[in-house]
């Protein structure tokens, strides 16, 4: 059911405002807090990744799906062109068992839990940090298979500036959007709009047929402004963030749909205030983020085969945290510095509206996390999580307990050219409202009755510096899966989601990343590889027991090869091998493998700041299949400007 109502879509809007406070900052500290995003840790953590913004459009990127699929463990579920839907999957796990942040705000939310990563344009991303393993103990529910955290940034650099981009690429795609940075007095203001249009018709064969991709054009449009200045010996921010998109809904192969369209809109606000130099006692205050957000959603098909469809639906959602730290055990012998650091919180989501129904549910989050703060050789994090969940409307007024965990260690001995890190976990997913409460229809209906899906996860690497700027990095990794909630039909064919069992997913996985000049000249030349071997195994109690889960490649690999000039002229090229995977729980029918090779040319204009990136995805015009019965739509061309004033 899902599937069928959830392509995408416009808008509608509403603010719901939220306040800071102010105090003192402490610098240095990791800040997770939401709108200023920390930085990445140098060297990352264990299953850490961190993809550049910067280096992403040099490879003609431009969405965040673009961005992340040549990461080792990561595969991107595509359903056709780059305006279309592309769900993620971390080392074998499902779409739904990944967190979508941005600057450390949940996209991921208690309706259906998917996130279109082709719908978050790369334009204004600074960076993207992807975290492999149950990460729940550190970013809240449904972490338990990894998160991505997307940071954005200013497009104009640390001043005042003007940057505007024009684009225009294959199936009528036409994109625009710009950003403006000044400063009043001592508040700096940045503001971005950009919007998108594409009418992504287009025809490919199946069965050797020729087949029409109509009802699939998008309309889409986002603004944002942030606000930030001094107060006190900290800083305070302001965001706010409105959006909306009117897409047309193919359909499905059995009930393909020429009238069917879903309208999405958004409003958020957040605010955020960080500590100054806070002095290092037991537990200062360093920083306190308020954030509210409406959501809107909205499908019709006057002309579904059984009857007409429509549904509404509103999700209102607000969340506090605030963090205290402080190097209380930094005195005791032997142990080294050590940072100290809780997180206290609460979620509130509330859906009405609905053909779901009114329904809430609540979160109130205390995590804990201790950390080395020096340059040991030693360097280790141990998190923690426990979040009380409840809702009178969601969860039959019985709220309950649930704990995370998550620890890291690595050791890099001297000065020497490797470092052998290893980090473990547990976490878990509350079920989503379209899980629990979907009402009764012709083919299916939700469980009240679901279990959290639960995962434990454990993996240990070895990270080795080769001469040059160059590294090696190998892993090893697996993650048990509990009570997985999986949509089955029973004996009258009505589908319903249950808790089914368990699965396991392991695997490993090795990247090679360097960097050379090319002699005296001003080239260099960027090589990224990586590859991954792993399964993923059904270990519930029904008859597909010990089958590979569905579109879980068995391996996969990217390589990513970029050519630079000092000026800023850039070629790309990068290719992406992903193996046959099952598109049935009974494994009666797979996708074939394939090879896909995307090209780019960036050109550093000698006018102002401007750079003309052309780019090709899918040179070779292959036909694959990410999605069954959805071959993407063949070589695709994009077109855009970029010029910072």
């Amino acid at each position: 059911m899902r599937d069928r109502v959830a392509p995408l879509a416009t808008a509608i809007l509403m603010v719901l405002v939220a306040g800071g406070v102010a105090g003192h900052e402490t610098e240095g500290v990791p800040d997770e807090i939401v709108i200023t995003a920390p930085p990445p840790e140098s060297p990352p953590g264990p299953g850490t990744e961190v993809v550049l913004g910067e280096e992403a459009r040099r490879r003609g990127a431009r969405t965040v799906a673009e961005a992340i699929e040549t990461l080792p463990g990561v595969v991107i579920q595509r359903h056709g062109s780059r305006t279309e839907p592309a769900l993620v999957r971390l080392r074998g796990s499902a779409t739904e068992h990944v967190l979508v942040m941005v600057d450390g705000v949940r996209v991921s939310d208690a309706r259906s839990d998917v996130v279109d990563l082709n719908a978050i344009p790369i334009d204004s991303v600074e960076r993207i940090e992807v975290y492999t393993g149950a990460a729940t103990a550190r970013y809240g529910n449904g972490a338990i298979a990894g998160a991505i955290n997307i940071i954005t940034g200013s497009a104009t650099g640390d001043g005042p500036g003007v940057t505007t981009r024009v684009s225009a690429g294959s199936f009528g795609t036409i994109g625009a959007g710009g950003s403006v940075s000044f400063r009043v007095g001592k508040t700096d203001i940045e503001t971005a709009l950009s919007g998108l249009r594409s009418a992504n018709s287009y025809t490919y064969s199946r069965a050797g047929a020729v087949v029409n991709r109509v009802n699939a054009e998008v309309l889409a449009g986002r603004f944002e402004a942030e606000l930030r200045r001094p107060v006190g010996n900290g800083s305070g921010s302001l965001t706010v963030g409105a959006g909306g998109s009117d897409r047309g809904v193919p359909g499905t192969v059995e009930f393909p749909s020429s009238s069917a369209t879903l309208r999405d809109g958004d409003v958020s606000v957040a605010t955020a205030h960080r500590a100054g130099d806070a002095s290092r006692g037991y537990l200062s205050y360093r920083s306190l983020a308020v954030r509210a957000g409406y959501r809107e959603r909205s499908f019709s098909d006057p002309s579904y085969p059984l009857g007409a469809l429509a549904s509404d639906a509103t999700l209102a959602w607000t969340d506090v945290e605030m963090r205290f730290g402080g190097w209380p055990a930094s005195r005791l012998s032997g142990i080294g510095a050590v940072d100290v650091e809780v997180a206290l919180g609460g979620r509130l989501e509330m859906l009405v509206e609905s053909e779901l129904g009114d329904r809430s549910r609540n979160v109130l989050a205390a995590a804990p996390r201790l950390a080395s703060a020096g340059d040991e050789a030693w360097r280790w994090a141990l998190s923690g999580r426990g979040e009380l969940a409840g809702g009178d409307r969601s969860t039959g007024g019985t709220p309950e307990v649930l704990w995370s965990s998550r620890g890291e260690l690595s050791w890099a001995p001297g000065n020497g050219p490797f470092r052998i890190e290893g980090a473990g976990g547990a976490g878990y997913r509350l079920p989503n409202f379209a899980e629990l409460f979907l009402p009764i229809s012709g083919f299916a209906v939700g469980n009240p009755d679901l279990r959290p899906e639960r995962s434990t996860s454990a993996e240990a690497g070895l990270v080795y510096r080769l001469p040059g700027r160059a590294r090696l990095r190998a892993a090893a990794y697996r993650t048990a899966y509990e009570d997985l909630i999986q949509w089955l039909p029973d004996p009258t064919g009505v589908w319903k989601p249950r808790n089914t069992g368990g699965a396991v997913t392991e695997g490993l996985e090795a990247s090679l990343s360097a960097t050379r000049d090319l002699g005296m000249s001003p080239w260099a030349i960027d090589l990224v590889a990586d590859g991954n071997v792993g399964h993923a195994v059904d270990r519930g109690r029904g008859p597909t027991r010990g089958k590979q889960l569905p579109y879980r490649p068995r391996h996969s690999a990217t390589a990513s090869v970029t050519v630079r000039h000092l000026t800023g002229h850039a070629l790309a090229g990068t290719a992406r091998f992903v193996g046959p995977r099952p598109v049935t729980a009974q494994n009666t029918a797979w996708l074939d493998p394939y090879l896909a090779i995307d090209a780019a040319l960036t050109w550093a204009l000698p006018y102002r700041d401007a750079d003309l990136t052309a780019s090709v995805r899918n040179v070779l015009d292959e036909v694959y299949i990410d999605s069954r019965f959805l071959p993407n739509p063949g070589r695709e061309l994009v077109l855009a400007l970029e010029v910072a004033w």
